[in-house]
C-alpha cells in the first residue's frame, strides 16, 4: 500500500496547481511518492499569467515567443524583467478615464451653478 502524502506536499502541490490555474489528479493525491513526482514536473514552469505577461510583451515588440520558452521559467522571468518597460503600466484604465471625465463633468456643473 502506498504511503500517503504529507499535508505539506498537499499544500504545496495544491498551490502549484493554482499558480498554474490546473487541476490536479486525484491519482497524484494518493501516494506520497506521486505527488513528489508531480511536484517536481510542474515545479518549473510559468505560470498563465506570466506568460500572458510574455506574449503581451512580445506582441508589442514583435517577437515571437517558442512554445520551449513559453514553458522555460527562467526565460520567461528573464524576458518580463528585461522588457517590462515596453509595456505601459501607468496609462489609466478606461473605467478610470470614463470615471475622471464623469468627476470633472460634475465639477464643472458645480462651478457654472455657483457663478
Amino acid at each position: 500500500m502506498p504511503t500517503a502524502p504529507t499535508e505539506k506536499q498537499l499544500e504545496y502541490a495544491h498551490s502549484i496547481a493554482e499558480r498554474l490555474e490546473i487541476e490536479l489528479d486525484i491519482e497524484v493525491l494518493d501516494s506520497k511518492e506521486a505527488i513528489s513526482e508531480w511536484i517536481n514536473d510542474h515545479i518549473d514552469i510559468p505560470s498563465v499569467k506570466q506568460v500572458e505577461l510574455a506574449e503581451s510583451i512580445a506582441e508589442k515588440i514583435n517577437y515571437e515567443l517558442s512554445d520551449d520558452q513559453k514553458e522555460d521559467i527562467d526565460f520567461i522571468e528573464n524576458f518580463i524583467d528585461e522588457n517590462i518597460h515596453h509595456i505601459e503600466q501607468n496609462a489609466p484604465s478606461p473605467k478610470q478615464i470614463r470615471l475622471a471625465k464623469s468627476m470633472l463633468k460634475k465639477k464643472k456643473l458645480l462651478l457654472q451653478k455657483s457663478t
